[in-house]
């Protein structure tokens, strides 16, 4: 016999606890800890790719406005033509990061969408 899941039927749980008084007891208190402990390290994983985000957009930040102040301070000694090449350059790298990954979330979400329909209906 076969089951899908942390814990054996309420059949089965019967029988072992007929087999060993408390062995049900003990099978569900493992089945709730290892789905707490389970939990702890998604919100582990989660809270640590939040990090990275939010430290990886600072650095983006700080990077992007040093190379505006720089393109500033060139066009300010008289570097015009160079210090706005470096501004517009700076700017469109920003908007083509921001607007490639709006396109690859939106591609994420309609495969995760087909996916589920997929699942659902019973086709790949």
């Amino acid at each position: 016999m076969s089951y899908s899941g942390p814990l054996p039927t309420a059949a089965q749980l019967r029988q072992y606890e007929e087999i060993l008084p408390g062995l049900a007891d003990r099978i569900v208190a493992m089945a709730e800890r290892n789905a707490a402990h389970r939990q702890s390290l998604e919100a582990t994983v989660v809270k640590g790719n939040t990090n990275a985000q939010r430290r990886g957009q600072w650095f983006a930040f700080v990077l992007a406005f040093g190379i505006v102040c720089v393109g500033a301070w060139l066009v300010y000694v008289g570097r015009t033509s160079v210090g706005l090449w470096l501004i517009m350059a700076d700017v469109l790298a920003l908007a083509a990061v921001f607007l490639g990954g709006r396109w690859l979330a939106k591609k994420e979400r309609e495969k995760r969408r087909q996916d589920m329909i997929g699942a659902l209906t019973g086709q790949p």
